[in-house]
């Protein structure tokens, strides 16, 4: 699976694009599967189990919003209605560098787990999107009295990340010799 945006087929707010197999192509195209937010109950078995296999998707993409402080800069600005725009936000992180494609896949992404909303306006022929906090989007900010980014920085180090990313060759494995690759993966 993978997360796409053409000009040509926009990914929906809700939808991050997966291919199955050939059953699942329309044109060449892989179908676009439905991601549960906290307002849309799990449709399917086939969309729960989906919504599981593609997590980490969104924890890699809280991991680079939180890391950028893309939330504090969003929330600076709660008062705007209509959000900011990418490179609104980028100007405000006063981060030039910052990849504009990248981040704006991975807040279309968090549009589908409910961490941000996004709005569109058609301009002149040319589709303009904005982005806003969501309550649960704002327990990202570092000012909020129930400050979480610290979990999500924790819960993402790349010691405990790799420590997780063992644990399929652990379970078939098992203990191989005594080696240090035999211990489990939260003693390494």
């Amino acid at each position: 699976g993978h997360f796409c945006h053409t000009p040509h087929r926009p990914l929906h707010r809700h939808c991050i694009a997966v291919q199955l197999d050939d059953s699942n192509m329309s044109d060449g195209v892989p179908r676009s599967v439905p991601l549960p937010s906290s307002s849309s109950p799990i449709t399917s078995t086939k969309d729960g189990l989906l919504q599981l296999v593609q997590s980490h998707f969104v924890a890699q993409a809280l991991l680079s919003i939180v890391r950028l402080g893309v939330p504090d800069v969003l929330g600076s600005h709660h008062g705007n209605s209509s959000g900011l725009s990418v490179d609104e936000i980028i100007v405000k992180l006063n981060r030039p560098e910052v990849n504009r494609d990248a981040l704006f896949r991975c807040l279309r992404l968090l549009c589908t787990a409910g961490v941000v909303q996004e709005t569109t306006e058609n301009t002149d022929g040319s589709i303009h999107s904005t982005f806003i906090l969501t309550e649960m989007g704002e327990l990202l900010q570092t000012s909020s009295s129930n400050s979480m980014p610290s979990f999500v920085l924790h819960w993402m180090e790349e010691p405990l990340w790799k420590a997780w990313s063992c644990l399929p060759n652990y379970v078939m494995a098992g203990d191989d010799n005594g080696d240090s690759n035999s211990l489990p993966p939260f003693d390494r």
